[in-house]
């Protein structure tokens, strides 16, 4: 028999969810934590691994992510409604062709130009600005790739975790939220450009506000 749980928070890393943590358990709330590392195929086997022994009301997949527009400010919270597998498919030359337009069936009928919904059944309400997301394999930081990208896809952000996540919530039937927080743009690599730590007390902030609202209805 399945252990039973209410609200599932997932994470690539510990420090994007550290405070987050401390708070919920001072506060007693029926939440528990996946920490899965960064990543596709590390979040997917650490997510399924937590969803098969325990049954979960919801999954709320919080975390950093980079900005492909100037319309989303560094240290802003969103939430991602649709996501998309953004370099899964094959190349042809010069040109990407994505998993969906493969002919592979179940990604005909899953995907809709490129994109997939975060959840599949409803989720409550945050008052956050909406956005897509495409999760990647390798983040970019190269000006060429970049524009093919947003020429292709026309995303909002670009993680490394939340497509995968929300897929395996899809196929396990369960309700699931993703919130990410801006920490920098998508473009050439420049650390020193960051704004982690500003992301990360702002991803907290909403958390916590999002974590009392749904307490009461959990």
């Amino acid at each position: 028999m399945k252990e039973q749980g209410r609200l599932l928070i997932v994470s690539a890393t510990e420090n994007e969810v550290a405070e987050i943590r401390t708070w919920a358990f001072s506060q007693h709330l029926p939440a528990v934590f996946c920490i899965t590392g960064p990543g596709i195929a590390a979040t997917v086997f650490e997510l399924t691994k937590t969803l098969l022994n325990t049954d979960f009301s919801l999954v709320v997949n919080s975390g950093i992510a980079g900005s492909f527009t100037d319309n989303l400010k560094i240290g802003e919270v969103v939430q991602v409604t649709e996501e998309c597998f953004g370099d899964s498919g094959a190349e042809d030359g010069e040109k990407f062709i994505h998993i969906s337009e493969l002919g592979f069936d179940r990604m005909n009928e899953m995907f809709s130009n490129f994109y997939f919904p975060v959840s599949i059944k409803p989720v409550p309400e945050t008052g956050l600005r909406k956005v897509k997301a495409i999760t990647v394999n390798k983040v970019h930081g190269h000006e060429h790739s970049i524009q093919k990208v947003r020429a292709k896809f026309k995303p909002d952000i670009e993680t490394m975790e939340g497509a995968a996540v929300a897929y395996t919530c899809r196929e396990l039937n369960i309700p699931c939220l993703q919130i990410r927080s801006i920490s920098n743009r998508v473009e050439e690599r420049d650390k020193s450009k960051w704004q982690i730590d500003d992301a990360v007390a702002s991803l907290r902030q909403e958390m916590i506000k999002l974590l009392s609202s749904l307490t009461a209805c959990l």
